[in-house]
């Protein structure tokens, strides 16, 4: 089962201050990475189908969407972590912010303050200041 998560990170600036923040993550386990590679091969794979009976389609549908599904349900499969947002203050404006993250996303990342639209790195808790 899918598990939320809070992980302690640092938020610096280019001009080296830093703040504490906290990145929001779910974590799979690996019967939940096996069922949702499982739905996303069987979901291509059904869009394949339902493109066999339209004629001019499905010469490009067909053989695109199930050559294709295996490739991204396994990447769905290697999936662990989703990183969703980081909250924290930015050290540029002392801002409350809430920083949306890509679910691939790997720390440390360079991002913008959506405050102040300041260039902001995200760092892992070993290398970020002690949250106080």
């Amino acid at each position: 089962m899918a598990q939320a998560v809070e992980e302690k990170v640092g938020i610096q600036d280019d001009r080296g201050a830093e703040q504490p923040g906290v990145l929001h993550l779910t974590v799979f386990s690996a019967s939940d990475r096996m069922v949702r590679g499982l739905v996303m091969l069987l979901a291509g794979w059904a869009i394949a189908a339902l493109a066999i009976p339209i004629p001019i389609v499905h010469l490009i549908v067909l053989p695109a969407f199930f050559l294709g599904t295996p490739f991204f349900a396994y990447k769905r499969y290697q999936l662990v972590r989703s990183m969703e947002s980081v909250e924290g203050v930015c050290p540029r404006c002392s801002q409350a912010v809430t920083i949306k993250l890509e679910t691939d996303d790997k720390l440390p990342k360079w991002t913008y303050c959506p405050a102040c639209n300041g260039s902001v790195q995200l760092v892992q808790a070993s290398t970020a200041a002690p949250v106080v």
